[in-house]
């Protein structure tokens, strides 16, 4: 069965920019062929004022840079490892051009990186897509920010001169493109199911051949399971690979997130905490000064339109269960109807809501290569159109959270197979409340600069095991 894979990305506000929409298609499979695409994808631009970035400055890795919200949530600071000598497949977009504005040339294994292509075309009478059936390699690199996004969090960033940490800031990536934008399909991000199968195969050869542990990172996946897909990630596994993927936006788990052998991700963000009645306190909040865009006070205020740095701010600590709510895109654990017979799991959730990084556009070229003041998407530009960091949202991002633990966990202890690291991420993360006041959901709610208190609520088929604990995961390793 052909499969379209989408990158798992959802709106988070009103002031927001579509950049494109994967069309709409039914869950029932009509065709022996599926071409992957993305959703919707909005962002909200940051217009936080920061430094001119000086790339050579960078040091070989950013360990000591700024911890932000979705790391500190997590505990990742609480621990000693770092994700040396191990590597991260970033199954994606590619990188950007520019990529090394924004990574230490150090982390990116640029002799690993590829890309993977199947021409694709519609038959001009019919509309329906055709396939080469044929996969060729190309470059790493792409147009598309997405996979530079997910990558920021996994070994951190710079901002605009300034670093920003990553989960596993010396692990290293290797950017595989398994989504390409095709311009002869509305200049969408697609990738087929042979395209996402031949990465998953190059990594797993390429463990075996260079005798390197390696995480797959995919935020991507398709409403129909797939063959190649999955006889890949089990020859990636058998090779000694942690396979980790998106729990996807549309109910029921997409696949390949949704297979019981792979560690699936669904996403969570900072709430406000909530009284004992299950409702928000706005004067007199239970944990005062936490949750996305709680103001600062009056007084601390730069000037009103600059956005509130929050995305930095301290995580009250062991509280992840009352602070934490599940993002309302994040899937659940059901399976698609089509697909009755099909076993599914949801394992954990981490942070997917809110996630800030560099998410450059190559529409504007001087904004696109190099970062100035005066680029557009420069926060010190008053003329920018676009940002090159902005917030996303997404189980797209709450997957690099849960690949990036991983890679500490392979740290510390390399021999660490697929059902091992599963095993312990779920059975070291904090479960989350799943019923309030007797009923079969539980409550939180965020405060948003634009839209003010608002409510989320969730059932116990959107939690998994809870949200992943970084130190709590690596301190029930055995050492090998």
């Amino acid at each position: 069965m052909k499969r379209k894979y989408v990158i798992f990305m959802a709106f988070l506000v009103i002031v927001s920019i579509a950049i494109g929409s994967a069309a709409a298609k039914s869950t029932t499979p009509t065709s022996d062929r599926v071409l992957l695409s993305y959703p919707n994808e909005i962002y909200l631009p940051d217009d936080y004022t920061a430094k001119t970035p000086n790339f050579a400055d960078f040091p070989l890795d950013f360990s000591d840079g700024k911890l932000a919200w979705d790391l500190d949530i997590i505990d990742v600071e609480k621990t000693e490892y770092d994700g040396e000598g191990i590597y991260v497949a970033v199954l994606d977009t590619g990188l950007v051009a520019n990529w090394n504005n924004y990574f230490p040339e150090e982390r990116i294994a640029t002799k690993y990186g590829i890309g993977f292509c199947e021409n694709v075309r519609k038959d001009k009478k019919t509309d329906e897509l055709i396939y080469s059936g044929t996969v060729h390699r190309t470059t790493f690199l792409g147009k598309l920010g997405h996979g530079t996004h997910i990558t920021s969090t996994i070994i951190g960033y710079s901002y605009y001169g300034e670093h920003v940490r990553g989960v596993a800031p010396k692990a290293k990536i290797i950017p595989v493109k398994v989504l390409n934008t095709y311009e002869g399909l509305d200049g969408m991000v697609y990738g087929t199911d042979l395209m996402v199968a031949a990465g998953i195969n190059y990594i797993a050869d390429l463990a075996e051949s260079e005798g390197i542990k390696i995480v797959i990172s995919m935020s991507l996946g398709d409403p129909e399971p797939s063959k190649p897909i999955r006889d890949a990630i089990n020859h990636a596994i058998g090779n000694g690979v942690i396979v980790v993927a998106a729990a996807g936006h549309n109910g029921f788990l997409y696949w390949p997130g949704a297979y019981p052998e792979v560690i699936c991700v669904g996403s969570s963000g900072w709430g406000m905490g909530v009284d004992e009645l299950g409702t928000p306190v706005k004067i007199y909040p239970k944990y005062p000064g936490t949750g996305e865009w709680e103001p600062w006070p009056q007084e601390l205020e730069p000037c009103p339109q600059i956005p509130h740095a929050w995305w930095y701010q301290d995580v009250a600590e062991d509280m992840e269960d009352e602070i934490s709510y599940i993002s309302f895109f994040s899937s659940k654990e059901y399976v698609n109807p089509a697909f009755p017979d099909e076993d599914v799991e949801l394992d954990a959730v981490a942070p997917g809501s809110w996630i800030f990084g560099p998410y450059p556009y190559p529409g504007n070229t001087s904004g696109y290569r190099h970062i100035p003041w005066w680029a557009q998407g420069s926060p010190r530009n008053p003329k920018a159109t676009t940002s090159n960091y902005c917030y996303r949202g997404g189980t797209s991002h709450a997957t690099p959270h849960v690949s990036g633990v991983a890679a500490l966990m392979l740290d510390k202890n390399p021999t660490l197979t697929q059902a091992q690291v599963e095993a312990i991420l779920k059975g070291t993360a904090t479960p989350l409340p799943t019923a309030m006041l007797g009923y079969p959901f539980a409550f939180n709610y965020v405060q948003w600069s634009i839209v003010g208190i608002y409510p989320f609520r969730w059932a116990a088929d959107a939690t998994g095991a809870g949200i992943i604990q970084a130190d709590a995961a690596i301190a029930a390793i055995p050492t090998p």
